[in-house]
């Protein structure tokens, strides 16, 4: 069934009123459509120029289609006299691969260090299983030649998706956080966290890194969102103007012209 609905909310509550004839929904953000099924739509029923989410019924444990979604909680210590005394944890999303093990040490290392003087978290982890820049090992720039690309545009597709994900999954449990594994935090930062996405949807590091702009949209630093409909409505708004250089097939169009950067 295809129907008009404006929010992704109100197309989920659909979906629910139908029992079991409805397994799966898809949603357009764009063209505010709403697809009911008893199975995922193929690309060819969706428009191409239009961004759709399909959300599924949950069916056993959560995983991701590169390895496996690890949760590790950092809980406060007792009697630690910092920290917001019974706030709740703030849930942190990242992702790592093999040949990056030891920033992710140092990342998690961080939040443990943090969460002992009072700043609980829990860290959802998305492990791939094989690294993106498969080029570093040799000293090559990544990315080079159409492969690359091709690899670059795949991940940074995933990573819309854990966005998006990340949001969704977090609906009334409070702040969450996506952040890159190469950034440490600093006890306080979930207090920080809380206040900003008090009174906003989305919170955005000011500080610069390693270069002065940013380049690529898809590395995203650390980002915070208060985890609501506003927000879940503005990462799909976003997804929604990728979606033809997502649909790009030719590694040498993208070599000539990355169109996330």
């Amino acid at each position: 069934r295809r129907l008009r609905e404006p929010s992704l909310e109100t197309c989920l509550e659909r979906c629910s009123s139908e029992g079991h004839r409805c397994e799966v929904v898809s949603f357009s953000q764009v063209r505010s459509e709403c697809i009911l099924g008893r199975l995922s739509c193929t690309a060819t029923q969706l428009t191409p120029h239009a961004s759709y989410a399909t959300f599924a019924r949950a069916r056993g444990s959560a995983t991701d289609n590169v390895g496996g979604l690890v949760e590790v909680a950092f809980e406060q210590r007792p009697g630690s006299g910092r920290g917001e005394e019974g706030a709740p944890s703030v849930r942190v999303y990242a992702a790592a691969s093999p040949s990056f093990q030891a920033l992710l040490s140092a990342f998690a290392s961080s939040l443990g260090r943090a969460a002992a003087l009072g700043d609980a978290a829990v860290l959802f982890l998305h492990n791939a299983t094989k690294d993106d820049t498969s080029n570093s090992q040799a000293g090559i720039p990544w990315p080079s030649g159409p492969q690359d690309y091709l690899d670059m545009r795949s991940r940074d597709r995933r990573k819309i998706n854990r966005v998006v994900r990340a949001v969704f999954e977090s609906l009334g449990q409070g702040p969450v956080v996506v952040s890159d594994i190469d950034v440490q935090v600093f006890p306080g930062w979930a207090a920080l966290v809380r206040a900003c996405t008090a009174v906003a949807h989305v919170c955005l590091t000011q500080q610069e890194g390693y270069f002065p702009e940013r380049r690529f949209p898809f590395n995203s630093g650390f980002v915070a969102f208060r985890a609501g409909w506003v927000a879940l409505g503005l990462l799909l708004e976003l997804a929604s103007h990728y979606e033809r250089p997502f649909l790009v097939e030719d590694g040498a169009k993208l070599e000539v012209a990355y169109p996330l950067e």
